[in-house]
């Protein structure tokens, strides 16, 4: 007589009432720990098919280029750490001291927009920010072009800023 559904559709509606006030509790109580809970939720399921020269297992081909990059480099970098912004919390592909790198291949202007707000909490907090898109991608990315660079590009980079006069971030990685 459909009672059995009525329980069953009353439970689904008090179980997701259950969880989204704990999301909700989560997020104001413990930012970080859930961005972190959250997270390891998300990698769980993040597809993670490359190894890099470090050992360790990326998303895509060009994350594994860059870290790949970055080890020959002998730099010491962090593979999507946990950057604290506010109450929340986002989770870079690489980091090395205040030099933030995403690599994407996304095809489409929606990841642009999203990153051009990372980008704008980063560089608020001080970090440099450098997006790395393969360069048939580039037209999907004009909200951002002042931080794109290709992985030859970066490597440049990465090579003239340990060989300035001054010591820079990534110096003092190479030097402590």
């Amino acid at each position: 007589n459909g009672t059995l559904n009525k329980v069953l559709e009353k439970a689904r509606k008090k179980a997701s009432e259950k969880l989204k006030d704990w999301h909700f509790s989560m997020k104001k109580s413990s930012p970080e720990e859930y961005c972190k809970i959250q997270y390891n939720r998300f990698k769980k399921i993040g597809n993670y098919k490359y190894t890099t020269l470090r050992g360790e297992n990326v998303r895509n081909y060009l994350e594994k280029e860059v870290a790949d990059l970055l080890f020959n480099q002998n730099l010491d970098y962090k593979y999507e750490p946990c950057i604290k912004i506010g109450e929340k919390c986002v989770f870079p592909d690489f980091a090395l001291g205040n030099l933030v790198i995403e690599s994407t291949a996304w095809k489409g202007p929606d990841k642009a927009i999203k990153l051009k707000e990372k980008i704008g909490f980063l560089e608020q907090l001080g970090f440099e920010v450098i997006v790395i898109v393969p360069f048939e991608l580039n037209h999907f990315y004009l909200p951002i072009k002042a931080n794109i660079k290709t992985v030859s590009e970066l490597e440049s980079y990465l090579i003239a800023r340990v060989a300035q006069t001054k010591p820079g971030p990534l110096l003092l990685l190479l030097t402590s």
